[in-house]
């Protein structure tokens, strides 16, 4: 059954692609990746031994495609497809179809992943195998419907084939119960073709806690320990580690026992993790298995030594596991964080673009998995994970302070992120004193936000003061030094900068080498101010700050600490204030709608000629996994629908005319055009 790997060709892109092709180099293994128009510029473009461009941009023609992946593979000569995570990870076709053409599936059998990636049918496994599960009502829309009145609320509503968020609604209420079902079914049917749904309670405050494991095809099951991922935004993960804290060994030799009986009652071989749901008395019930590696595989990897792709590689090859459960130790402790293309500030919506020039900051024992280059580009039609950071130290303490740096040091400039964000959660209390679960963020999201707007509003007076030194130079490309080049900054002590809702009043004086700057009355010294290139560099009260800027046609952009900000150069500056606009209204009457994010319309609510209310919700955008209803400003008649079902729109893209409604003071109703 052995048989050497000697090319695989990788079905993805991104840091996964990165992570595999690193470990073939090592084993010798050539590498063949695909790449779209907007990733010429990718890591992984370069770390495989070919890449292969794609004219075709249709997800559905490509990265979705498991015909036109295998195609790819046997025309470039490999011999196996790592699916990687995410794309075709969990698509049973692709394995079939490895199967069928010869390929090397370098992962489960297509039968077994079926099973696995259908809820219903993995509880069954569950069950058979003696695992708890909790109670469930499976059905389709119109079954579960008439449930409402007998069930015990908050429950939650689970698509049947599901996974990564998708399809997932917590329902606290009867009254959301119906809206919320039908949700979660157009978004399962949306994603996975089939809208039955899972009814089953909502466990308060719990901890979501997986095993990794590994296994061959001789009957052999390893796990490599239990890792912590109740850090949860939307029901997706963005901090996980390793060991989780605060459990007694007692119920991790449950958890790993019940990982070993559902991995042998599947028949399962190679890398998969099973994930459960612990409540507040340490009652654990399955949850689902993922039948492929994880994003969060890193933190076994840093306390275990074990290379899972590796492993993932000689298993499909047909080797024998040839460790032993007693072999692994958990040693140390490792947090990984990831890193998105996401505003904080104006909802998550992610945030597309190019990158400037980078910083990764490079520690002993923190590894960045990442597909990042200098003026790398971030498309709206990939997932929005730009790096992962993760950390590790003898003690989790030690850990969480590496990362801290990390996150400290990382720069991505040019393009708006959550590395704060993620900063301000692994220094909260909850998180530092082990006591958070799957409800904490939620609960704090608000504080953090607060916390992090008061930064941001720093930022943005090192922006601005930054933006007074390239917008008032006569070279503001070339400098040797800046007061050479300042121009007729000496007859000017006032300039105005607006915003769509503040106006930042800035008032300067130069002094001996620095000046002094009062923005809005908070009044800035800056010493050792140069420029060079795309960079400024100046000390306040004793430290070093760095601005990178790029100047575009109709603004320049500004990254510092983080923050990214946007000054058109007409001095109005277009995102630089703390977001706390009407997203969904016109400013200046109301009578147009626009789209607050990039997105996918999925749901018209209402017709041409209709009468709507202040608050009723439009239009159904769908951006990031998540639905966003798109609310009316304004009591008033719909008189145009500029977009249609399934039509994909931009920020700022106009979705609805309105004819505003005015009752006179007789209660006559006038409409305004």
């Amino acid at each position: 059954m052995k048989k050497k790997i000697q090319s695989i060709f990788i079905a993805n892109r991104g840091e996964i692609a990165v992570r595999i092709a690193k470990t073939a180099k090592e084993m010798g293994i050539r590498t063949v990746a695909p790449f779209s128009p907007d990733d010429k510029k990718s890591l992984h473009v370069k770390e495989v031994d070919k890449a292969i461009g794609l004219s075709n941009i249709k997800l559905s023609e490509t990265f979705l495609s498991p015909d036109f992946m295998v195609e790819l593979a046997i025309r470039e000569k490999c011999d196996a497809i790592h699916p990687g995570y995410g794309f075709l990870a969990e698509d049973y076709r692709l394995a079939e179809l490895c199967k069928r053409r010869g390929l090397i599936f370098i992962g489960p059998d297509p039968e077994v992943i079926r099973i696995m990636g259908d809820k219903s049918e993995a509880r069954k496994i569950a069950l058979d195998a003696g695992v708890p599960v909790l109670p469930v009502f499976e059905g389709e829309i119109n079954e579960l419907a008439e449930l409402s009145s007998s069930l015990g609320f908050p429950v939650m509503i689970k698509a049947v084939s599901g996974g990564g968020g998708k399809g997932l609604r917590k329902v606290n209420h009867i009254a959301y119960y119906l809206k919320e079902l039908e949700r979660a079914g157009r978004e399962a049917m949306n994603y996975f073709g089939s809208n039955r749904l899972l009814i089953e309670p909502y466990i308060k405050n719990a901890r979501h806690v997986e095993v990794q494991i590994l296994a061959d095809f001789y009957g052999n099951v390893i796990h490599l320990f239990e890792r912590e991922c109740s850090i949860q935004r939307n029901h997706q993960k963005i901090i996980e580690e390793s060991p989780a804290l605060n459990i007694s060994s007692e119920l991790k030799q449950k958890l790993f026992a019940a990982a070993f009986k559902i991995a042998q009652k599947a028949d399962y071989s190679n890398a998969g993790t099973i994930e459960f749901l612990i409540d507040e008395q340490e009652n654990f019930f399955f949850l689902e298995m993922n039948t492929r590696i994880q994003v969060e595989h890193g933190v076994s990897e840093m306390v275990t030594g074990i290379d899972i792709v590796k492993k993932q590689i000689c298993i499909a090859s047909g080797e024998r596991l040839n460790l032993k459960q007693d072999e692994i130790k958990c040693s140390g402790h490792s947090v990984e964080a990831r890193i998105y293309a996401e505003d904080p500030f104006y909802d998550f919506r992610r945030e597309p673009g190019c990158t400037g020039p980078l910083f990764l900051p490079e520690y002993k024992n923190l590894r960045i998995d990442s597909n990042l280059t200098e003026n790398s580009c971030i498309p709206e039609s990939f997932d929005p994970l730009l790096a992962k950071l993760i950390s590790y130290g003898s003690t989790r303490k030690e850990a969480i302070s590496l990362l801290s740096e990390g996150l400290k040091d990382l720069m991505i400039p040019g393009i708006n992120h959550n590395a704060k964000y993620i900063e301000s959660i692994i220094g909260l209390n909850e998180f530092l004193k082990f006591r958070h679960n799957t409800e904490t963020l939620k609960n704090i999201h608000n504080t953090l936000i607060n916390k992090l707007l008061s930064e941001r509003e720093k930022s943005l007076r090192f922006i601005l003061a930054g933006y007074l030194i390239i917008h008032f130079s006569k070279k503001p490309n070339n400098y040797e030094n800046i007061w050479k080049s300042i121009g007729y900054w000496r007859q000017m002590n006032k300039v105005e900068v607006k915003s769509e809702e503040t106006k930042h009043v800035l008032f300067w004086k130069k002094t001996k080498n620095s000046i002094e700057v009062d923005i809005d009355n908070v009044i800035m010294k800056l010493d050792n101010i140069s420029v060079t290139g795309n960079e400024i560099q100046f000390c306040f009260e004793g430290n070093s700050y760095l601005i990178y800027f790029r100047k575009e046609e109709k603004y320049t952009l500004f990254s510092i600490h983080g923050f990214t900000f946007k000054l058109r150069s007409d001095s109005v500056l277009s995102e630089v204030q703390i977001r706390k606009q009407k997203i969904y209204e016109n400013k200046e009457s109301g009578k147009v709608v626009v789209s607050p994010l990039f997105g996918k319309v999925i749901k018209i609510n209402y017709r041409v000629g209709q009468i709507v209310k202040k608050g009723d919700p439009l239009i159904v955008l769908e951006s990031m996994k998540m639905e966003n209803n798109i609310l009316s400003p304004v009591n008033g008649k719909i008189k145009r629908i500029r977009v249609s079902i399934n039509e994909n729109v931009m920020e700022n893209q106009e979705l609805i005319e309105l004819e505003k409604i005015v009752e006179t003071q007789n209660k006559e109703i006038i409409f305004q055009n």
